[in-house]
């Protein structure tokens, strides 16, 4: 039942059908149980894209084969020694990824960037490339294994 009202006439009671009440009732019970398809989300990938792996394990080794005594004298390379450099290890564990990236970005606004960043292991560091800038460089930062800054390089 609804009331109604007018300014010039008392409240009057209105009865509705009961058909279009069971009408609405089964429209509403009939649309409701019927399955919503999700769209599956693809899996986010933290390890960076392929282009980022490459270019980290490219600057990784030419930081191992430098003469130049500005990378000799970084403590970052001397503590694994150059021996250890030279083997490279391209990290796809997406739990190290994403830790490394969260470190990687932990100081810039924003989320972290969809595609995460490149992380690359050599001794006991990390090498962890992404899309941070100064300037015209990208920033590759090394980590130790507990994720502890040790420094960066502009690339």
């Amino acid at each position: 039942m609804c009331k109604t009202a007018s300014p010039n006439r008392p409240p009057v009671v209105r009865r509705f059908r009961l058909g279009s009440i069971l009408a609405l009732c089964l429209l509403t019970g009939l649309v409701s149980p019927l399955p919503v398809v999700a769209q599956a989300r693809p899996e986010r990938n933290w390890c960076g894209t392929a282009d980022q792996r490459e270019l980290l394990k490219y600057h990784l080794y030419e930081i191992a084969r430098a003469a130049d005594s500005t990378y000799i004298a970084a403590s970052v390379i001397e503590s694994p020694g150059r021996a250890t450099i030279t083997r490279i290890e391209i990290i796809t564990d997406q739990k190290i990824c994403e830790r490394a990236a969260r470190v990687y970005y932990r100081y810039t606004l924003g989320p972290v960037p969809p595609e995460g960043a490149a992380v690359g292991r050599f001794g006991d560091r990390y090498g962890v490339y992404g899309d941070i800038h100064a300037g015209e460089w990208t920033i590759l930062a090394i980590f130790n294994l507990k994720f502890e800054s040790l420094g960066s390089y502009g690339m």
